[in-house]
């Protein structure tokens, strides 16, 4: 039974449970699923079923909503939720872009009818325009395993190929080198992808992870980006790691802040400064890992 307010508005404590508001509370406050399962201890399947309960009760667009009238968060709360914002990544571009490229439109009746009798190389064509073509994606491996193999061979120049976790310790080192243009990224490798448990740690976005890559290295700079890269491994690793290590730990400490005011055992903390230190070693200076 809704009890009506004095400005016409009701309390949303009448309706949800303890949890269900804890839930409502921060989802307002901007944080993601993800964010609230690790801030509550619960399983981020939990935090999904309890936000659908939650809209039932209040109807979508509950977060807006001026109808309902909210508790105030405790200032200890909200200091916590606005240091937690503020370690937020920006939005990779690129990395949006790649995905939304990737995601085809869906087959018209037509498209279906006509697609038998084309051609690979149309095929290809339409499949590069967004329109979903078994063929025309076949088409293009085909040629992308040939290219790569003429590459490789040194009939198009040198190429670096390096594995998703190389290549997500050296981020900042190989787009110092395709921003100068020394470097130049040809093709992502599928059957190669970097996602530690901690990832979510270092994005306000959904931890798409890292893949392997393919990368052209300018005519006549092979010496130089292997020298830039080895002094940026002698010299720059570490302080990376330190910048890595610690946008986590601070991001760790504003969830945890969050647990303990709603009376829950804090998030599993991330990976020390050596256990980073460690794994990035093992992708970077094995050979088996690192190829270039």
């Amino acid at each position: 039974m809704f009890i009506l307010m004095g400005d016409q508005k009701r309390d949303v404590r009448l309706l949800l449970s303890p949890l269900e508001l804890r839930v409502a509370l921060l989802a307002r406050a901007g944080l993601k699923r993800w964010e609230i399962a690790r801030a509550l201890n619960l399983k981020e399947g939990t935090v999904k079923s309890q936000l659908k309960r939650i809209t039932a009760k209040l109807r979508p667009g509950w977060k807006k909503d001026t109808f309902w009238l909210w508790p105030e968060v405790s200032r200890e709360l909200e200091e916590a939720i606005n240091e937690l914002q503020s370690l937020h990544y920006k939005k990779d571009k690129k990395a949006s872009k790649e995905v939304a490229s990737s995601r085809p439109s869906e087959y018209t009746l037509v498209r279906k009818a006509i697609e038998g009798n084309l051609a690979g190389s149309q095929a290809a064509i339409l499949y590069l325009l967004g329109h979903p073509s078994l063929k025309g994606r076949k088409f293009i491996a085909e040629a992308r395993s040939l290219q790569w193999k003429l590459i490789q061979l040194g009939d198009k120049g040198e190429a670096l190929a390096l594995s998703a976790g190389a290549r997500f310790w050296l981020k900042p080192a190989l787009e110092t080198l395709v921003e100068n243009r020394y470097l130049k990224l040809l093709q992502s490798d599928g059957t190669s992808f970097y996602r530690p448990s901690w990832l979510p740690y270092l994005t306000p976005n959904r931890a798409r992870g890292t893949r392997g890559a393919y990368y052209r290295i300018a005519g006549g700079t092979k010496e130089y980006v292997q020298g830039f890269l080895l002094k940026w491994l002698a010299t720059e690793l570490e302080p990376y790691i330190a910048r890595i290590h610690a946008k986590m730990f601070k991001r760790w400490q504003a969830l945890s802040r969050m647990a303990c005011l709603a009376g829950r055992e804090p998030p599993e903390p991330p990976p020390t400064l050596e256990m980073l230190w460690r794994e990035a070693q093992s992708f970077l200076f094995s050979p088996e890992q690192h190829r270039g």
